[in-house]
Order: structure tokens, then sequence, then C-alpha cells
């Protein structure tokens, strides 16, 4: 049979990706976690609540209006447009995620692996969505990246409440 000594062993082997992925919320790698996705949704008196991210850009009535996300990122497969809207697409990060890393040290090391983008990088990113605006038909100096907190019913699948919780503008010229 096991030892004791194997036993702790294993505790202590199997406690580690534990730790990272339930204090820290971070995803140990490579990992083989259940299919449960990257959270889990609270559910709260028969309603949960999810964050929407939408983007906006001004029509030729100069209205803002939503933007075709799938049109716009082509090429880019549609489902990294979440994550490159929590990013601001490149122009700095939507404030309404917050850091959730809770300890100093896994906070400088998200830090050392996060690259900010050069100024040419910016200039070819700046010219690449006017460019796909314009084949959109809108304006091509400024999106506008909202995030919605959408309070929605269980039973009923309605939409109870929408509030803005972030909005930035993010102009192109």
């Amino acid at each position: 049979m096991f030892s004791l000594k194997f036993s702790i062993f294993l505790l202590i082997v199997l406690f580690i990706p534990f730790y990272l992925r339930t204090l820290q919320q971070i995803e140990p790698y490579p990992a083989v976690l259940m299919p449960s996705g990257p959270s889990v949704i609270k559910n709260v008196n028969n309603q949960v609540n999810l964050k929407v991210k939408k983007l906006y850009a001004i029509d030729n009535t100069g209205k803002w209006k939503k933007i075709n996300l799938r049109l716009l990122l082509y090429p880019i497969p549609p489902q990294y447009s979440e994550t490159l809207a929590s990013k601001g697409f490149g122009f700095g990060n939507d404030s309404s995620e917050g850091d959730r890393t809770k300890n100093e040290f896994f906070k400088k090391i998200k830090d050392i692996n996060t690259a900010s983008p050069s100024k040419e990088e910016l200039a070819d990113l700046r010219q690449w969505l006017k460019m796909k605006l314009a084949q959109q038909n809108f304006a091509t100096s400024a999106i506008k990246l909202v995030t919605i907190l959408q309070s929605i019913s269980i039973e009923t699948e309605v939409v109870l409440e929408q509030k803005v919780i972030y909005e930035k503008i993010i102009t192109l010229d």
C-alpha cells in the first residue's frame, strides 16, 4: 500500500494547482480542469448578472450604432472578441474588470507577462480599425467600448435590468 510520505507528497502536489485556481484565480498550465468554464455564474433570487461588452461607432446620421464585431475583427476568430474588448483593443484595459489577483507576487508576475504595444503598433492598429470601420460605412474618427451589466431572469429568460458600468471612447485620429 501507499505510505504516509507518498500521501503527504501527493497532497502537496495537488494543493498547488488548487491554491492557484481557487485563491488566485489563475489557471495553472498545463492543467486538467472540469468543463465549468473560467468562472461560475452566481444564481441569486432566480436571476443572474452578466457583463456584456458592446462596441459602437458613429454612422452616417451622426448617431452611435452597434458595430458588427464579426466583420470588424475578421480574420480574427469571433471567440476572441470578448478578450480583445476587455483589453480595450490594445488601447488600455477595461476598468470594469478589475484585477482579480490577490497576491502581490502573482500581480508582479502578471505585469511581467503583459507587454505594452509600441507607438508604431498602435498607429497600425488605428489604421486597421479605420479601414474596417469604413467597410461597414461608419465614421473612422472613434469607437465606443461599453460594458453593460444585465440582470436576467432564469425562469423567463428576460432581461430584467441593464446598466452601463463602463464606457470608453477610443479616438482613432
